[in-house]
């Protein structure tokens, strides 16, 4: 991996994230007092989703700059992996907010059913608000979208970002026209349902957007977990092995791929056809790795050879 193609993602990335740590922040406090002033439980929600992106935010600008570093003795094989620890656990947040957000709205729902009496919402503020957020979150995501372009679509970081800020202004866009159009519901057949309209709204955007994150933990585990990288990947890693060994001298025994992050690892096993100098082998990994970096991007590369037929299943 070239210093350059390091410091090139990591700059894009810091852009990104400083530009959303102030926009979440300016979220989370708008959405908290909204949800204040208006009785809507469904802008806390948002707030605290949006709260969980801005701290989202401090911690992904270290995990960036951490598994661009190169192996040391307390992490022989790299840094990789934070980047899928951060994406599961940022995803595992955004699910315990949806579970925390889907309680509170049935408990609600519930407690006005038994005829207890909930707070009356004031839909003014409401639609201002939405609005508002909506171009902010729908800004950070063109942001993030157009830096991760420039990283060469590398940063899983910057796509999680990206598809954050997308959920975010779902919710809000949502949130606003849900509230928009609940007072036409005063005088119809279904007005009772006007004081926990809010709940209902909640309900209906969880089910909504609940499959992303839960999508996002799912990929960010099986890549913790070794899943192998995809036949397109491997196909491609062949060829730059082609290229830059002698098909003569080498044969392909086979190829052991899988994707950590941003970054794909593999294992290439070569069976020579004579005696082969160390320094030799230290040349055609080099070539190797070059090939293949051109090909997909960031990934690290080792060859191993050997008289086996057969090493994975």
């Amino acid at each position: 991996m070239s210093i350059t193609v390091s410091e090139s993602i990591s700059k894009f990335e810091k852009r990104s994230f400083i530009l959303a740590r102030w926009a979440n922040l300016v979220m989370l406090i708008a959405g908290v007092v909204t949800a204040w002033l208006s009785h809507a439980d469904a802008l806390l929600v948002d707030g605290l989703y949006s709260g969980v992106n801005f701290i989202s935010s401090l911690v992904a600008a270290r995990v960036g700059e951490s598994v661009m570093r190169p192996s040391s003795k307390s992490r022989p094989f790299g840094y990789y992996v934070n980047e899928a620890i951060y994406v599961s656990f940022r995803s595992m947040i955004l699910l315990g907010i949806m579970v925390f957000a889907t309680v509170s709205a049935i408990s609600k729902i519930l407690a006005y059913a038994s005829g207890n009496k909930v707070p009356e919402l004031f839909f003014g503020a409401i639609v201002f608000y939405s609005i508002a957020m909506v171009a902010i979150c729908l800004g950070s995501a063109y942001f993030h979208h157009r830096n991760w372009l420039k990283t060469g679509k590398r940063s899983d970081i910057l796509k999680t970002e990206c598809q954050a800020s997308i959920i975010d202004s779902s919710i809000s866009a949502g949130l606003g026209l849900a509230y928009a159009l609940a007072p036409l519901l005063r005088g119809t057949l279904l007005n009772f349902l006007l004081p926990v309209a809010d709940s209902i709204i909640v309900l209906l955007l969880v089910m909504i957007i609940i499959k992303q994150p839960i999508q996002l933990f799912q990929d960010s585990l099986s890549e913790i977990a070794g899943r192998g990288a995809p036949p397109s990947i491997v196909s491609a890693i062949r060829d730059g092995v082609e290229e830059s060994a002698n098909l003569a001298e080498y044969q392909i025994v086979d190829i052991a791929a899988s994707k950590l992050g941003r970054f794909h690892l593999a294992i290439v096993y070569l069976k020579p056809s004579y005696p082969v100098s160390a320094q030799l082998v230290d040349e055609i990994s080099l070539a190797i790795k070059d090939a293949c970096r051109k090909k997909i991007g960031l990934i690290e590369i080792e060859v191993v050879l050997t008289e086996n037929q057969r090493l994975v299943e």
